[in-house]
């Protein structure tokens, strides 16, 4: 299988680990699994950085180079909907009784997002230099 080919089932599946992720956070489900990492300084929002920069990563590598723009313009453009999304299940914890909506949450994000999604450009940039 070539290395193109297996990217969207790596998305997918990253993208599946969030969501169990959130799915355990919101349930209030195994809440020692998340305690393994309380005794690392800012982990929650080092957790944000760090998972949500992998998201943008991996969306912008996969799903930038098929849309039918410039690579720019495909980078923002799933960079965009990366942020919505994000943005969409950070605002959802306003309605859930054991999460907190946290603007310090959504600012590391925000930079995960904008770091690694741009590593993920130059990424796709260097993979075909020809339409950037």
């Amino acid at each position: 299988m070539k290395p193109k080919n297996i990217l969207p089932y790596i998305l997918m599946g990253f993208f599946s680990f969030l969501a169990t992720i959130i799915f355990l956070r919101n349930n209030d489900l195994a809440p020692d699994f998340f305690d393994l990492f309380a005794h690392i300084p800012h982990y929650d929002k080092l957790g944000h950085f760090i998972l949500m920069g992998i998201l943008a990563f991996l969306s912008t590598i996969t799903i930038a180079p098929i849309l039918p723009y410039k690579k720019i313009k495909s980078t923002l453009i799933v960079l965009g909907g990366v942020l919505l999304l994000i943005a969409l299940e950070e605002y959802s914890q306003i309605f859930i009784a054991n999460r907190t909506f946290s603007y310090a949450d959504f600012a590391c994000d925000l930079l995960g997002v904008v770091a690694f999604g741009w590593l993920g450009h130059f990424y796709v940039i260097n993979l075909s230099p020809d339409n950037t």
